[in-house]
């Protein structure tokens, strides 16, 4: 259940590998430890580290799931406008105060 989704400008919010911005959600959770390690980046990059003038600079690819990652960042454009936060609730649901409460409450094991 994906409810916040990264709208990313110029990328100095957004964490490259943990946050919602790249249309199969989070990267670490799609792909794994192995990406970030492809990369030679850490958990905590932030998109802005892979732009250089205003064009993407990731690493050479060596592996089929940096390729595909690669290759889908060609088709976004980057932005100087500052990245946003945005509520994406689920289908059929609206934003209310208690949705967003259970959502990041912590969940524990329940006792009996």
């Amino acid at each position: 259940m994906l409810v916040l989704r990264s709208r990313w400008g110029n990328g100095r919010s957004t964490f490259t590998w943990l946050d919602n911005w790249h249309g199969h959600g989070s990267l670490l959770n799609k792909y794994g430890n192995r990406l970030v390690y492809d990369a030679a980046s850490s958990l905590n990059s932030k998109l802005s580290d892979y732009i250089l003038n205003g064009r993407w600079n990731f690493p050479h690819p060596v592996s089929t799931d940096m390729v595909q990652v690669v290759q889908n960042l060609l088709e976004l454009h980057t932005s100087r406008e500052e990245d946003i936060v945005e509520w994406v609730p689920p289908r059929n649901k609206m934003f209310t105060v208690a949705y967003a409460k259970e959502f990041i409450r912590t969940h524990g094991d329940r006792v009996v």
